[in-house]
């Protein structure tokens, strides 16, 4: 492990070569946002990573992560195993944090207080994270890895950002746990380590104002003009960094650019291109408009239930 150890909290990654530069952009971004951060940066990976001397004053931590169980296989999302390097994270970095917040390499960051969010109370749970985003568009969901696996409808989590309390997460062996799923469960792994860790907690984590982890862009793209957001999370296929269309506002993709441009030109080429300039047309703002009918008033009630960022629902 290399980088400075200054805090007992971390920010922290998880990521192969390809996304090293967007977890290089988010810490950029957070850095900025946070100038009196009381938090290390971690970036944890199986690849051999190098910082680049621009990034080296923010004293980012390069963690060589160990080796994932062969079961762990069936996990694979999008080719890559590095999504599953997260669940690791307690045991290999707890001895030196004890509040370590994860958070996908494929965000937007645009406000929070980070270091406030490492000290709020949850409870016994070993984690907090955000609700997945089908319990902000329908009453009720029952999740398919849930239905699958025999177990009745509850809480879901998006493990694209989580608070882990790493004590509790080692007493509660959420790491062994999660990859006895591979093995215990006859579940679809469609979403990689989120169906290992939702199968292993099975409900029982804190709950996150959804502010945290928004994943609701391409659903509900002027939800947003009057909730304020900190951090945009582009799930599945549909990033900035690889499709041009008129959900995603273009600023998301010209910051990519302009970052890479400035700090990892070679990553240039692998942008998506920025879409046209031009207003948005009818059946553009027809399909916000139904989205928003259908889908804004369950959204709106979930909000409701997290009036205070800094205070998780036990």
């Amino acid at each position: 492990m290399s980088g400075q150890h200054n805090h007992d909290c971390a920010v922290a990654f998880c990521v192969d070569r390809k996304y090293f530069p967007f977890a290089l952009f988010m810490i950029w971004q957070i850095a900025h946002l946070n100038p009196h951060r009381r938090f290390d940066f971690v970036i944890a990976s199986q690849d051999d990573l190098a910082l680049p001397d621009w990034a080296r004053p923010y004293g980012i931590v390069l963690h060589r992560s160990g080796a994932l169980p062969p079961e762990a296989e069936v996990a694979r999302f999008f080719g890559s195993m590095a999504p599953l390097l997260r669940i690791l994270l307690a045991r290999e970095l707890g001895d030196r944090y004890r509040r370590i917040i994860y958070m996908d390499s494929d965000m937007y960051v645009v406000g929070g207080d980070l270091g406030r969010l490492m000290d709020i109370d949850i409870g016994p749970h070993p984690l907090a994270a955000v609700l997945d985003c089908q319990f902000f568009l329908k009453a009720a969901p029952h999740p398919d890895e849930y239905r699958d696996a025999g177990i009745q409808a509850l809480p879901y989590l998006n493990s694209g950002f989580l608070v882990i309390d790493t004590k509790a997460y080692r007493d509660q062996e959420v790491e062994r746990r999660s990859f006895e799923v591979c093995t215990t469960y006859p579940a679809n792994f469609k979403a990689g380590d989120q169906t290992l860790i939702n199968l292993a907690l099975q409900g029982k984590f804190a709950q996150l104002a959804p502010c945290w982890n928004w994943h609701l862009d391409a659903h509900l793209p002027r939800l947003t003009h009057l909730y304020p957001v900190f951090n945009h999370h582009f799930v599945w296929k549909n990033k900035p960094n690889r499709v041009s269309n008129t959900i995603l506002p273009v600023r998301f993709n010209q910051a990519y650019r302009d970052f890479m441009t400035l700090y990892v030109p070679e990553a240039l080429s692998d942008l998506a291109a920025p879409p046209e300039a031009r207003p948005l047309n009818f059946r553009e703002h027809l399909g916000m408009l139904l989205s928003d009918l259908s889908m804004a008033p369950v959204a709106s009630a979930m909000i409701a239930r997290y009036p205070d960022p800094y205070r998780a629902l036990l």
